[in-house]
């Protein structure tokens, strides 16, 4: 169930209630330094409604959109010259993913890397499969991204 907070009229009683009677609770964020500093409170006040918490790592497939994939060239696409190129960022993202699953383990949360899993275990990876772009922005999903992440995560979460 998706809810915008921003909207809700007592939103600490009604999350909390949601918590407490739901299975589990998944935390997932376009995650900075400043959410991450206070992700290890968060969670063990979280744990006092659920035990049972997982966090979702952040990612990024970097400046990327529909009309870049449709009118390059996919071999330039996924060579290694523009993957270096956007080297920085990804390292960047590396070190943040580091700290969200040291936070969020040393609560005692569970860590799900998400560019990792889309990537097959790299840090980073083309943003296509078989000519099918996983995020139009580089960041949200496109329906296709969507089920392929879907798919891996049902043997990780399982």
């Amino acid at each position: 169930m998706r809810i915008e907070c921003t909207s809700w009229k007592n939103f600490e009683k009604s999350f909390f209630d949601i918590a407490k009677a739901a299975d589990e609770v998944w935390l997932v964020s376009s995650w900075s330094l400043n959410d991450v500093k206070k992700l290890k409170e968060s969670i063990i006040n979280m744990q006092l409604y659920n035990q049972n918490i997982t966090v979702f790592g952040s990612k990024d497939f970097g400046s990327f959109n529909a009309s870049l994939f449709k009118h390059t060239d996919k071999k330039l696409l996924s060579s290694m010259d523009y993957v270096k190129h956007a080297k920085k960022k990804y390292e960047e993202l590396f070190l943040l993913n580091r700290l969200i699953q040291f936070e969020s383990e040393s609560a005692g949360a569970t860590y799900v890397e998400i560019q990792q899993t889309i990537c097959e275990g790299l840090d980073y990876c083309p943003n296509f499969v078989d000519d099918q772009i996983i995020s139009y922005d580089g960041d949200h999903l496109t329906k296709f991204g969507a089920t392929l992440l879907g798919s891996k995560l049902k043997t990780i979460l399982r």
